[in-house]
């Protein structure tokens, strides 16, 4: 019963800065699923957990875009926007094409990186195989 990435933690939460997590939320009203349910045991733990300094993490949840609005397909597609890769001068963000969605979660990542360009990237073919531009990236040097 478990999705194509094993619930893989860069499509469920990612450090922003020191301190700060992204924590991806399903779109309302979604049947509860294996990214729900682990999202929901994230955020328990997050809420007790505490930063190297002993200070409380502020968790930013981010909502996933509405699937009835997404461009992409497929039975392991991914709508995570957790999924984003940082450069040394951007943050290159998935785009799925639902527009509100898509904007808030490029609104959130501004106030985060505010010294970064936000790149939107539409992610359908990578997305519909069960991953992201995280997943595509992670093993490259930022150099």
């Amino acid at each position: 019963g478990k999705d194509i990435t094993d619930a893989h933690v860069d499509c469920l939460a990612r450090f922003a800065a020191p301190g700060v997590v992204f924590l991806d939320r399903a779109f309302p009203g979604t049947p509860p699923d294996v990214w729900s349910r682990s999202a929901d045991q994230a955020r328990a733990v997050l809420a007790e957990a505490t930063d190297a300094t002993g200070g409380k993490l502020k968790v930013v949840e981010i909502g996933q875009p509405d699937p009835d609005r997404i461009t992409g397909r497929g039975d392991a597609f991914v709508s995570s926007y957790m999924n984003f890769y940082i450069g040394n001068k951007g943050v290159y963000l998935p785009l799925f094409g639902d527009a509100k969605a898509d904007g808030h979660a490029q609104e959130v990542f501004r106030e985060q990186f505010p010294d970064r360009e936000i790149v939107p990237v539409k992610i359908d073919t990578i997305a519909s195989g069960g991953g992201g531009i995280h997943c595509s990236t992670h093993d490259q040097p930022a150099g």
